[in-house]
């Protein structure tokens, strides 16, 4: 045996279709063709996915639609599948469907927020406190590839929101004392009072919305990112400066974030840390008070 006759050729394997008996060869190479076919008529569109919110006054809706990047038409994600919004009337013949990993990522982050859907289309969540701070923190993981659009109050509320934050003033007292009181203002604009009795009370504005005695009051309590103030509504609160403001009122022997004055001492105020005093408004008498410190920490000094 020469070289060449070591080697011998190894048949190919049969096939399903070859193995199947006739008439199963018939319908198997049938549906090969119908597959193919299938295959050539598939219209793929690449997309972008649009989320489209909406606040009323109890109620967070929220749709889902993509719009094609191919001609531009849009399709709206019913919780099973994506149906061209209005339907193709051109009787091309081809099956469409949406194939992009934006579209794919778009629809996931739908089923993980979880919420309820009344109709093919459209989901619902109840606007009460804990389920907004909770859709604060889902839409913080939104993905990224994807547009947003929302009506005024959904954009307000969670898109660009003006923090309503505590600011600590002092005011003119006796010879060894002052009063401190907070005040509450939202990207320095004051706001009022029955909020800030959901915070308590004060003549002060947030967006052109008064904050009553009510929403004062509410708000000493309030320690969540978004609370709902008996008059002025919805508000989103600046929680690390309220936290802060806390901090500082609780070395002073204070507790609530009160905006009704309070009476301290020059000696109370003296031992705070001098990073505690930036959370004060530069008032007249806030400087005052750094003069009176500093005269006071001379006297130490002098005395020890």
């Amino acid at each position: 045996m020469n070289e060449k006759q070591r080697f011998a050729l190894i048949p190919k394997p049969p096939g399903a279709i070859q193995k199947a008996r006739p008439g199963a060869k018939r319908i198997l190479s049938g549906m090969v063709v119908e597959m193919l076919a299938l295959a050539r008529k598939r219209d793929a569109h690449p997309a972008v996915p649009q989320f489209i919110f909406e606040l009323a006054e109890a109620t967070v809706r929220l749709r889902l639609v993509a719009r094609s990047e191919r001609d531009q038409s849009v399709w709206r994600w019913t919780g099973q599948d994506w149906q061209r919004d209005p339907p193709d009337r051109s009787g091309s013949g081809k099956q469409e469907i949406l194939e992009d990993p934006r579209v794919e990522a778009a629809t996931q982050w739908v089923r993980w927020l979880d919420l309820f859907s009344p109709e093919p289309g459209v989901w619902v969540g109840d606007a009460n406190e804990n389920f907004l701070n909770n859709f604060a923190l889902g839409l913080s993981d939104r993905p990224e590839e994807a547009e947003f659009h929302a009506n005024p109050a959904f954009h307000r509320l969670f898109f660009a929101p003006p923090q309503l934050r505590p600011k600590l003033i002092l005011k003119c007292g006796g010879t060894d004392w002052l009063t401190v009181s907070v005040d509450w203002e939202a990207g320095g604009i004051k706001l009022t009072q029955a909020d800030l009795h959901r915070l308590e009370t004060a003549d002060r504005r947030i967006e052109g919305r008064k904050l009553t005695p009510a929403d004062l009051q509410r708000l000493q309590a309030a320690t969540r990112r978004i609370v709902r103030l008996p008059d002025a509504g919805l508000v989103t609160l600046d929680s690390k400066t309220i936290k802060k403001a806390r901090e500082v009122l609780a070395d002073l022997g204070l507790r609530k974030l009160s905006t009704a004055s309070r009476r301290v001492s020059i000696e109370q105020l003296a031992h705070l840390d001098e990073n505690r005093f930036e959370h004060f408004a530069d008032t007249p008498e806030m400087q005052a008070l750094g003069k009176k410190l500093a005269a006071l920490e001379g006297r130490k000094r002098a005395g020890s």
